[in-house]
């Protein structure tokens, strides 16, 4: 048995041209669908572009992150999904001690964005490039990245780190439209790592030994990703 280390999630909501879509293809919405419904959209190739994707922190103790993704069905309706990393932890008096649990991949499909946020904090805003970010090749990269360290790690591989490393690859790969824009997503990316990698290093006179060791880590976890993902599709 366990339970889940994060903040409360959105129920789901219905009424979505997302939701009517993955149905039509037997897919089965329930609330907080997980890793199931991204491999769906993979092994369907779900018809379907990814247009903005909005990074939030959430304004509590935690402050949680997570990602919207705007998608465009092939209706050309607009749908939006939540995408987000929890922990999933052991039940009784390990749970208190608990550094590593089962991550687990939240997702959840609205039709509007309202319907996911609630006044939260953007940390990033990004406008890909028209009809370039299929969903299917999106769907691939999330779970690559969740798939890259299945332990949810409270300092490392948690919310941030999923909500973070995507927003880096999708700017980096569909924004060369916006030159400009891509510049200021880069710099606010960066910004929020350098904020992070700074947190998790201890002081004193070995602070920046321990900084450059984190900032090596998570760049060997992002090349392998992009890595992975180049692989799966074509750009």
């Amino acid at each position: 048995m366990s339970h889940s280390r994060g903040p409360p999630l959105p129920g789901s909501v219905h009424g979505s041209s997302l939701q009517a879509q993955l149905e039509s293809e037997g897919a089965r919405i329930g609330r907080n669908n997980n890793r199931p419904l991204i491999e769906h959209i993979i092994s369907q190739s779900t018809p379907g572009y990814v247009t903005r994707v909005v990074w939030l922190q959430e304004y509590s103790i935690i402050e949680h992150e997570y990602l919207l993704l705007c998608v465009k069905t092939y209706d050309g309706r607009l749908s939006w999904m939540r995408v987000e990393r929890t922990g999933d932890l052991p039940e009784g008096a390990d749970a208190a001690k608990a550094m590593t649990d089962q991550a687990q991949l939240i997702v959840t499909i609205a039709p509007s964005r309202e319907k996911l946020v609630c006044g939260d904090k953007i940390l990033a805003e990004a406008d890909l490039d028209l009809n370039k970010a299929r969903l299917s090749d999106v769907a691939r990269l999330i779970l690559t990245v969740h798939k890259e360290e299945p332990q949810y790690q409270i300092q490392w591989h948690n919310c941030w780190w999923l909500a973070r490393v995507i927003m880096q690859v999708l700017s980096g790969t569909y924004m060369n439209s916006n030159k400009k824009l891509k510049k200021k997503v880069t710099k606010q990316i960066d910004a929020s790592h350098q904020k992070h990698v700074f947190g998790m290093s201890a002081g004193g006179p070995f602070a920046g030994l321990g900084q450059w060791a984190t900032h090596a880590h998570f760049n060997r976890r992002t090349k392998r990703i992009v890595a992975s993902f180049n692989e799966q599709v074509t750009i």
